[in-house]
């Protein structure tokens, strides 16, 4: 015991001396420094001590054996806790997910769209001479409405939607799906090239209603 502090740790009592830190009650070692295996010539690593106060926060111990409080967020116990997954990773894959899944709509539509338009188009090499497919469709559709000898009087119908031969030549049929406004199919008809007369083509047709 001294009449002056010998130095950084050293504590005063209550008879007003002052004694070494190593006396002092509270005191503890410091962490001794240990050369861990395959380290040789590198500088030696303290793990440091830490505990928790009866208020629940944490102390790490000091290099003059006094507990001192913890500073920084980053050490709180939260830090010694399993953190919860990563919400950005979560939102990536639910967006990702996301835009597959849009992608198979844009392809099954797609392949819709197509399916149709070879359905409507399919041998448009196979019309009359000086007949485009519209045209041909056109007049299967008057004679669909059309009443009398030369028609079949379906007055409801709206369209015509017809799936050609290769080729326009005798004997070469054909087929006309007829709906009417709400798209709602109402019949068939079935055709079949005749030998044209006098340059114009013929066919003849058969009326299926649904």
């Amino acid at each position: 015991m001294v009449n002056l502090s010998g130095g950084p740790g050293w504590w005063q009592a209550s008879d007003g001396k002052w004694y070494p830190p190593e006396t002092h009650p509270d005191y503890q070692a410091p962490v001794a420094f240990s050369e861990q295996p395959g380290t040789s010539g590198a500088p030696p690593t303290a793990l440091p001590q830490r505990r928790q106060a009866p208020d629940g926060s944490w102390q790490t111990l000091g290099d003059d054996g006094y507990w001192y409080p913890d500073d920084e967020d980053a050490d709180s116990e939260d830090q010694f806790q399993e953190q919860p997954p990563d919400a950005t990773r979560r939102r990536f894959i639910g967006g990702r997910r996301f835009w597959i899944e849009l992608a198979v709509v844009v392809v099954i539509v797609l392949g819709i769209v197509v399916t149709v338009a070879i359905l409507k188009h399919a041998g448009t090499g196979g019309t009359p001479p000086g007949l485009t497919l519209s045209q041909f469709e056109g007049q299967i559709l008057q004679q669909v409405q059309t009443t009398g000898v030369h028609g079949f009087g379906v007055r409801r119908a709206s369209s015509a939607t017809c799936i050609m031969p290769s080729t326009w030549a005798s004997g070469d049929t054909f087929h006309c799906f007829i709906y009417n406004h709400s798209g709602t199919g109402l019949g068939t008809i079935n055709g079949t090239v005749l030998p044209d007369q006098g340059g114009q083509a013929i066919w003849n047709s058969q009326w299926n209603p649904s």
